[in-house]
């Protein structure tokens, strides 16, 4: 506890500028689906460790999330690898985009469900926590519309047209 007490004074992280809006209702929303994710995973991957067929199919998928603030890719970032199934492997905080590795992915569908599955995520993040100007500036209204195209939307139709971003865990070739 000294030697813990010791780093966190000598070594501070930077503080966060938190320049958001907490949304209650929002966050209750943010809370209860996390919930219910968690839930609906942990049942899924008891099945897929229980099942009497072959070890299913992994993939590493990239996502561009809307923000890139801090925050709220790490908040994103941690409710995505609190979720059974998947974890966030990487994390470029430049560029706002994350990679993820997902278990029991072996369809472009299943893909694109997990990719847009982490978009949705941070969306719910982003409508707990962030001010109006955040929401604007990642493409959103503060009832969670798409006010116009935004750099996910973008990102899905980039790696779906050269396959780089998804890449099998078991060796195989990336998966258009």
């Amino acid at each position: 506890a000294v030697l813990a007490f010791l780093i966190t004074v000598g070594f501070p992280m930077p503080s966060i500028n938190y320049q958001g809006r907490i949304r209650p209702l929002r966050l209750v929303h943010l809370i209860a689906r996390f919930l219910w994710d968690i839930t609906r995973a942990s049942m899924s991957v008891a099945w897929l460790a229980i099942r009497p067929k072959p070890v299913p199919t992994s993939a590493m998928i990239g996502v561009e999330l809307r923000s890139a603030n801090d925050l709220y890719m790490t908040l994103t970032s941690d409710l995505c690898c609190l979720v059974p199934g998947s974890i966030v492997v990487e994390a470029h905080r430049l560029t706002g985009r994350i990679y993820l590795h997902y278990l029991d992915v072996s369809t472009p569908e299943e893909v694109e469900r997990a990719r847009q599955a982490v978009l949705e995520q941070e969306k719910r993040v982003l409508l707990a926590l962030a001010s109006d100007a955040e929401l604007a500036a990642a493409g959103l209204d503060s009832r969670g519309r798409e006010l116009s195209p935004v750099a996910g939307s973008q990102a899905t139709e980039s790696a779906s047209a050269t396959g780089t971003e998804l890449a099998s865990a078991t060796g195989t070739a990336p998966v258009d």
